[in-house]
């Protein structure tokens, strides 16, 4: 696979490229002047594709557009199709960042309408783009394929085929109810991505992985819980008394971020969904439990700290959000930020090491900071454990609970 083209014409900034790792599947980092690309390749076909911005002193259409050429000339040149893309920034940017970006995808004859995610994500260092995260996918049996996912005219999802197994990645699934209060809100978003999944042949049963962006986290995240709660008894995911959920770790949850993440929506909440199709074959599907700490269910949230999908020749490990929680739930380490970010990749290691995998197999994250002037402290955790170069996009943002200043999130695969 050939990664990333550099336009000679392109004198802004100077490029760097190096190979990391020993078992990094192919992953190759490009080093710009204001951005680094990160690029894994896995199983031959499919693709971890991360831009994270290292500097905002650049007018952000002209960031946006050269991000965004970089990221089409990779997909381009090997044969790529995206089936997720997310785009964290600053809100107020948003309509300057989604049209450098419709730009660049028409002068390339690409749809500037496909699915996408936009979620503030302010950058650590300054207002604009923090980064863009992108899945891709490449057929290449006359059985695999890549479709677009509609409700009604509008694109909001994407599905594939790979190797006898059917997967969907919704984006972008929001509450639809205007005037009705922040948990029947939360509650019509679940509805529709059921809906959705139900016209693909699939429900909630099938949901790998969600992603949950709040807006004002933590004036409702108890209504949230209980929203998502009801949803998922009604979609067979709990059971209808206290004795039939009582052992947490036994039920089959998604994993799933829930973090603070205004949109251009204005919604009280958003959501990216992952789901595998019934009887796909050549897959095993695992919830993984934590080691350093329990269910979250046991303390009102309904979702599983991973999920550990193994294809024929890959395996990925969907890691939920994660901060410096012990094993009863309780906050650790409150008002220690350094404290917090060892404790979180602790709690990450131990359980990812339950699959084989380590620190280094991580080839997505996202990175939540309550304060942007505490990221030089992550840098000197992140040199203390060599995950210096982790291909993670950084913001400023609530955490679920007041007390948290730290979490991560990830997709691991080797």
């Amino acid at each position: 696979m050939h990664f990333i083209r550099h336009d000679p014409r392109d004198n802004t900034d100077a490029t760097t490229e190096r190979r990391t790792g020993a078992r990094m599947n192919n992953r190759i980092v490009r080093s710009y002047q204001y951005f680094k690309v990160y690029s894994t390749l896995l199983g031959g076909n499919q693709a971890y594709i991360s831009a994270t911005v290292t500097d905002c002193a650049i007018d952000v259409s002209l960031l946006t557009e050269h991000i965004y050429r970089e990221l089409m000339n990779l997909l381009q040149d090997s044969g790529f199709q995206i089936v997720h893309e997310r785009i964290f920034a600053s809100l107020e940017f948003e309509q300057s960042i989604l049209m450098a970006r419709e730009q660049v995808l028409g002068s390339l004859g690409l749809p500037g309408a496909s699915p996408y995610t936009f979620i503030q994500g302010n950058p650590v260092a300054g207002r604009g783009l923090a980064g863009i995260q992108l899945r891709a996918y490449k057929p290449e049996h006359s059985s695999d394929k890549i479709w677009t996912i509609f409700e009604q005219d509008r694109a909001v999802g994407r599905g594939w085929t790979r190797n006898g197994a059917s997967f969907r990645m919704l984006q972008n699934i929001y509450g639809s109810n205007a005037g009705s209060d922040r948990y029947h809100q939360a509650c019509d978003m679940f509805d529709r991505a059921q809906e959705i999944l139900k016209k693909e042949g699939l429900s909630f049963k099938n949901v790998l992985r969600t992603w949950i962006y709040l807006s004002r986290i933590l004036d409702w995240y108890g209504e949230f819980n209980r929203a998502r709660n009801a949803r998922f008894t009604e979609f067979g995911l709990l059971g209808l008394s206290e004795k039939e959920n009582r052992e947490a770790e036994q039920i089959y949850l998604p994993a799933s971020t829930g973090i603070l993440g205004e949109n251009p929506l204005g919604a009280v909440s958003v959501m990216d969904v992952f789901a595998v199709a019934p009887n796909s074959k050549n897959i095993s599907i695992a919830q993984t439990t934590g080691v350093q700490q329990m269910s979250p269910y046991r303390y009102g949230s309904a979702f599983s700290r991973a999920v550990t999908l193994k294809e024929a020749d890959v395996t990925h490990i969907l890691l939920s959000g994660t901060a410096s929680i012990d094993e009863h739930g309780k906050t650790v380490h409150i008002d220690d930020m350094r404290a917090q970010i060892r404790k979180t990749f602790s709690v990450v290691k131990a359980l990812i090491e339950k699959e084989g995998a380590s620190l280094q197999d991580i080839n997505e994250a996202t990175v939540f900071l309550k304060d942007e002037r505490d990221i030089d402290l992550y840098w000197d955790v992140a040199n203390e454990l060599d995950v210096t170069d982790l291909p993670a996009v950084f913001m400023v943002a609530d955490v679920c609970r007041v007390d948290l200043l730290f979490e991560i999130d990830a997709a691991i695969a080797f």
